[in-house]
This record gives C-alpha cells, sequence and structure tokens, in this order.
C-alpha cells in the first residue's frame, strides 16, 4: 500500500512540475485578456478568453501526449501515439 501512494505522489508531482513550462507559454494571451478588459472591449476581452482556452486546451495535449510518448502509450485526447521533439 505504501509504494502504490508513494507512486501516486510521484505521479502528482510530474505532472504539477510538467505544468509549469506550458502555462509560461500562455502568458501573452492572458495578458491580452486584462488589456483589452481595462480598455473596456469586453468583445475582445471574451474572443481573447476563448483563445486563451484554445491554447491551453493545445497545450495540455501536448504535454500528455509526449508523456504518453515516453511510455509508448497512446494519448488520451486523440488515440494517437505522439513523437518527441528532439
Amino acid at each position: 500500500m505504501k509504494k502504490i501512494l508513494a507512486l501516486l505522489v510521484a505521479v502528482v508531482m510530474v505532472f504539477s512540475i510538467a505544468a509549469i513550462p506550458a502555462s509560461a507559454v500562455l502568458s501573452e494571451s492572458a495578458q491580452a485578456i486584462t488589456d483589452s478588459f481595462n480598455e473596456g472591449d469586453l468583445f475582445a476581452a471574451i474572443e481573447n478568453t476563448f483563445t486563451f482556452i484554445r491554447e491551453f486546451i493545445d497545450e495540455l495535449h501536448a504535454l500528455v501526449g509526449n508523456i504518453m510518448a515516453i511510455l509508448d502509450k497512446e494519448c488520451a485526447f486523440c488515440n494517437e501515439l505522439h513523437v518527441l521533439a528532439a
């Protein structure tokens, strides 16, 4: 039981550490949301929010795909085997 819990904690730590670079990539689109909201352009803020969500999902898919590629398993999002970029 202790070994299973240790593996579970290790997996959670890997995913939390791996998500940091993915969130840093999205900072420009997040800044665009803030800027358009502060300017009072609510339509642009909503459009930038959808762009942010779309980019976040793409980055999350790439992250999961790369982790599954290391394990030689199919991606949970697209059921395809990803190839690691050098």
